[in-house]
């Protein structure tokens, strides 16, 4: 009662996009966001002008796309305009050029670094709200330097690892790093330390990959912990999703919907029996089962948590406890 708070010090942070993420350093020095787009500090008594002349300016130096590639194939990830649909998409593939235009714009056009197979060729609307480009490569195993030829507006992903994520941004306030992480999908955070940050979970093509930030140098900011095989890929059938969660040890992830059922993804575990693969004829070794949980009730769920042993869903009259990893 006698004790009262002062503010000593106030930062303000804007970005153009929610921030899925926030957490604290355990040291107390620094911030870390993870979001769609970047966020930078913003002076106190500057101009609401000036500040969106910055946010513009850091807009302008983000790349235009993003590419991979293997020894098959090429993959190029754009981000869409909000409120993007199909009929404003128009991808034109030749056996040596490409051109891309978005609503109406000219977004990409010029002559590829080689030839590719441009009926094999195909694009998409992820639903995260980019475009991805895949394109055949006619001559396999050629590496390419570039995309198109003369091109500097795209940004190359060179390892699987840094793709886990393009889009998605890392500040670290203290020193005021901005990394790269990538574009996939955020799905959760989960807390797995509570001696460290909360974790988070990156889309990874059809998987899911666990990160746990730490505090640290730019080199060492993140550490991957833990793979959910497929769920990013059946995650995304399931339009009506709210929360998502894992167990502290990695055991299991799940997922549940606005009413009613609940997604249980486990971890694969070896098989009792012996199980062949019907259409490529070999031994299965492991499996990952799936479970669905149907509550009993219609009243909409409000919280979702996860322990190695029980996931907790809160509705707007009940907490359920479903049991996952017992004995019995």
């Amino acid at each position: 009662d006698n004790k009262k708070y002062e503010i000593t010090k106030r930062d303000i942070l804007r970005g153009k996009s929610v921030p899925h993420y926030a957490a604290f350093e355990p040291d107390g020095n620094g911030l870390m966001i993870v979001s769609y787009k970047s966020f930078t500090f913003v002076q106190l008594g500057q101009d609401l002008e000036e500040s969106q002349d910055e946010n513009m300016s850091e807009k302008i130096k983000a790349p235009l796309y993003y590419w991979q590639q293997t020894e098959d194939d090429l993959t190029v990830t754009i981000q869409l305009p909000e409120d993007s649909t199909k009929e404003d998409i128009q991808v034109q593939f030749l056996p040596d050029h490409v051109n891309i235009v978005l609503k109406g714009q000219r977004f990409l056009e010029g002559n590829l670094y080689s030839s590719i197979d441009h009926e094999s060729s195909t694009w998409i609307i992820k639903e995260n709200n980019s475009l991805e480009i895949c394109l055949i490569k006619k001559n396999e195993g050629l590496t390419w330097p570039e995309l198109v030829v003369g091109d500097k507006q795209g940004e190359f992903i060179r390892d699987s690892a840094q793709y886990a994520a393009i889009a998605e941004r890392l500040m670290h306030l203290t020193s005021e790093e901005l990394v790269n992480l990538g574009s996939n999908q955020y799905l959760f955070s989960v807390i797995v330390d509570p001696k460290e940050m909360p974790c988070f979970c990156l889309r990874h093509d059809v998987d899911a990959l666990l990160w746990q930030p730490h505090s640290g140098t730019q080199d060492d900011m993140w550490e991957h912990i833990a793979t959910f095989n497929a769920l990013g890929y059946v995650q995304a059938s399931k339009r009506d999703k709210k929360f998502f969660a894992c167990a502290p040890n990695y055991s299991y992830a799940a997922l549940c919907e606005c009413l009613r059922r609940v997604f249980i993804y486990r971890q694969p575990t070896p098989m009792s029996t012996v199980l062949y693969n019907r259409k490529e004829g070999r031994q299965v070794g492991q499996v990952a089962k799936q479970q669905v949980a149907s509550l009993e009730t219609n009243d909409p769920i409000l919280g979702f948590q996860a322990t190695n042993e029980r996931l907790f869903v809160l509705t707007t009259k009940n907490l359920f406890l479903i049991k996952v990893n017992t004995e019995n």
